[in-house]
């Protein structure tokens, strides 16, 4: 362990001084990133590997400077969007800060307004979120914490804050080079592209506490990651507080190795191959086998010697992306019975794809995402992909979701988006007991609910930091419950408002 963190902390240190652009991260669930989902499709291009976020702001803001406005509505959401983030030349010494408050009312506590929570009230939660950071050369480092009503009554994961409902997030130390770049601390990661669900890793669970490490140039990259998960009590239980909980029982740390690998084999063009291992056992902590990129999921998790308890996953992303068309697929392989055939396959499959301009100021967008009934489920309960009960990957299993959704792009800094999903889910759950074989089918077990949701998302660049969005519609379900013949119709709607302030001193 000590060569290890030693080894880490040279490499922290090696990295050239002057090379890399500094400056904070963008959070990943900045409200205004909606506009550069809109932009990407007229020219402005998306700061980095397409594939993975979070990005540097100081790379955004480059991005968005060297941006050409190709209409009205480009120009004015171009503008809007660059006055939301700060902006200091690479090598400098700057210290700044950014604060967003907001407020978010809506017909339930869960936010994936298509599945429906369960005796459904209305939700109102708060939000105020605070980051202090500054920048020295190659350096950057930034406190971070979140106030958010959402830890308590989110229906599907656990309470991550303690005192004042206010948890340390954003908080992290970077070191970055042109070939080499280091961040230490805890933040949210998304191995997909702009807008969408990384099927390995998402920014679906809380921010987690990880070191993650990039290797290589814009046209091709390693990236590796070591993220500590909560621990798991001696008698299989997932509370978040295992010290706490185990102390009869013991406890085992869940750990997660997370290697990414993407080309750029030609312009609009990007291929990444991703594997990740989750591993326990009680003296599991960093891992020299595992922090291994090159050590393959497929081929090192039953190797000799086994020393923790793992599961792993093998993923692939593929980005398109032309003058008016952008295509992202993404692709995970959890388990496949080679042997004997018995045993169905656990996989993932997530696709999108846009048109610009179908129409006079219309995009279109249509996309699908299905997860096998088994996927991120695993026998021995501390294999579960899940991070304080919630989905690294996706939140559900067992489903198919597929919608289109038309973006109106009339009004600058508005975009106006009619659509609709549907949504087949079928009985079993991340967190279920894991099924044989025998005992379920491969997706869409037991009695299948549907839901056909149509909607009209409204989302706001409006002056002086206030961010706008709205999601209005009714769900149309049938089998409720996975009780047949049940039905119900239900609007479901939210609407979120907040607003920034933010400051920066160069040196």
């Amino acid at each position: 362990m000590k060569h290890l963190v030693s080894a880490l902390f040279l490499l922290f240190l090696s990295v050239p001084v002057c090379l890399g652009q500094n400056g904070p991260i963008v959070p990943l669930d900045d409200p205004s990133l909606w506009a550069l989902e809109s932009l990407r499709l007229r020219g402005v291009a998306e700061p980095g590997d397409p594939g993975v976020q979070p990005w540097q702001e100081s790379v955004l803001v480059r991005q968005l400077n060297d941006a050409v406005p190709s209409d009205e509505w480009a120009r004015e959401t171009l503008s809007r969007l660059r006055s939301r983030f700060s902006s200091q030349p690479a090598g400098s010494e700057a210290m700044g800060y950014r604060v967003l408050a907001g407020l978010r009312g809506a017909t339930q506590d869960r936010h994936e307004l298509i599945w429906r929570q369960v005796d459904a009230e209305s939700s109102f939660q708060q939000r105020i979120s605070a980051e202090f950071w500054f920048t020295a050369g190659s350096w950057t480092a930034s406190f971070g914490f979140r106030h958010s009503r959402y830890y308590d009554l989110d229906p599907d994961g656990l309470d991550s804050a303690h005192r004042w409902m206010i948890r340390t997030e954003n908080a992290y130390v970077a070191r970055n080079g042109e070939f080499i770049d280091v961040l230490l601390g805890r933040f949210a990661v998304n191995q997909a592209g702009l807008g969408r669900t990384g099927l390995l890793i998402s920014a679906n669970p809380r921010p987690m506490d990880q070191i993650s490490v990039r290797l290589g140039t814009d046209r091709l990259n390693l990236r590796t990651s070591i993220l500590e998960l909560d621990s798991i009590t001696g008698d299989g239980r997932l509370t978040g507080i295992a010290g706490d909980d185990s102390v009869r029982t013991g406890s085992e740390r869940r750990m997660l190795a997370v290697h990414r690998l993407a080309f750029r084999p030609a312009q609009g063009w990007t291929i990444g191959l991703s594997h990740s291992i989750l591993y326990s056992g009680p003296g599991s902590g960093l891992s020299l086998k595992f922090a291994n990129p090159l050590q393959v999921a497929i081929l090192s998790i039953d190797d000799r010697p086994k020393n923790d308890e793992n599961n792993g996953l093998l993923g692939a992303f593929i980005h398109r992306q032309t003058a008016k068309t952008l295509i992202q697929a993404q692709f995970l392989l959890d388990d496949f019975d080679i042997l004997n055939g018995k045993e169905p396959a656990s996989v993932a499959v997530d696709l999108m794809a846009s048109r610009r301009e179908i129409a006079p100021s219309l995009d279109i967008e249509v996309r699908g995402t299905m997860v096998t009934a088994r996927t991120y489920n695993s026998e021995q309960a501390e294999g579960r992909y899940i991070y304080l009960g919630r989905g690294i990957g996706t939140q559900f299993s067992d489903f198919i979701l597929a919608g289109v959704t038309l973006h109106w792009l009339s009004f600058p800094g508005w975009r106006i988006s009619p659509g609709f999903d549907m949504l087949m889910q079928g009985e079993l759950d991340i967190r279920s007991s894991f099924p044989r074989y025998d005992e379920a089918d491969m997706i869409l077990d037991g009695q299948v609910e549907t839901t056909v949701r149509p909607f009209v998302r409204v989302d706001a660049l409006m002056a002086a930091g206030l961010d706008l969005s709205a999601d209005v519609g009714m769900a149309f379900i049938s089998d409720e419950g996975h009780i047949a013949g049940a039905s119900r119709t239900a609007f479901s709607g939210s609407l979120s408002l907040s607003y920034r302030i933010q400051g920066l001193r160069n040196r």
